[in-house]
């Protein structure tokens, strides 16, 4: 890979950044970096502006560090166990891709060279792609729990009304009459509590293992052989 330059204050306008196409007039910050063939690249020094690795190839191993960057970033968005395998999954698609054509250059070398370097590079190359795409393509969560189900009892329950004073009624039968119906009003708040205790701890568990399947995915694909 080229080295990246930084630069803290250039003597002349750099033109624009690559990446975000701010302006870099005289006396900016910036980075750059250029390829044995090929031009040179220049970036701003915003985070997200800062080169990644697949800016920094024009191998064919550039698509899988593309395709790795992307399921970093998908991964780290997911809301859904779905989103974080299918983010793995399309890495090992095109590590797979990717070894396809290591592999077809190293036939086309041996078509015109009995032994090469280079092509024993290339099956190596492909031989390991194809193997980690193996993995990424049966890669499974380590634990799924199913996302809790709101059935309105995700808000905490109000308080039930205080207990009726008895003082307040001239008729007994009034009174026991509104006790009943308190009773009725506490016993509801407390299945309401408990219904709403019970959604809380299902869905602190389902992120928590949302949580750990993103740290799983995201190793798995940035654990890249080659």
């Amino acid at each position: 890979m080229p080295r990246v330059n930084r630069v803290a204050k250039c003597m002349k306008d750099q033109g624009r950044c690559d990446k975000c196409g701010d302006p870099l007039p005289k006396g900016s910050a910036y980075l750059w970096w250029k390829f044995r063939r090929g031009g040179k690249y220049k970036r701003c020094r915003k985070t997200e502006c800062a080169p990644r690795p697949s800016d920094l190839t024009n191998s064919k191993m550039a698509a899988v560090y593309d395709a790795q960057e992307d399921a970093s970033d998908t991964i780290s968005e997911a809301e859904s166990f779905d989103d974080i395998t299918e983010a793995v999954k399309a890495v090992g698609e095109t590590a797979r891709e990717i070894g396809e054509e290591y592999r077809e250059s190293a036939e086309n070398i041996l078509e015109h060279f009995s032994e090469s370097a280079t092509a024993d590079e290339c099956n190596e190359k492909a031989d390991e792609l194809e193997s980690w795409a193996d993995e990424l393509e049966y890669w499974e969560p380590g634990e799924e729990p199913d996302e809790p189900v709101d059935d309105g009892c995700s808000a905490e329950p109000d308080e039930p009304p205080p207990e009726p004073d008895e003082d307040d009624y001239e008729d007994e039968a009034e009174y026991e009459k509104a006790v009943q119906k308190h009773e009725g009003i506490v016993a509801a708040y407390d299945a309401d509590v408990e219904a709403h205790n019970d959604y809380e701890t299902a869905l602190s568990e389902y992120e928590e293992a949302l949580q750990n399947a993103k740290s799983e995915a995201d190793e798995a694909v940035n654990e890249c052989p080659i």
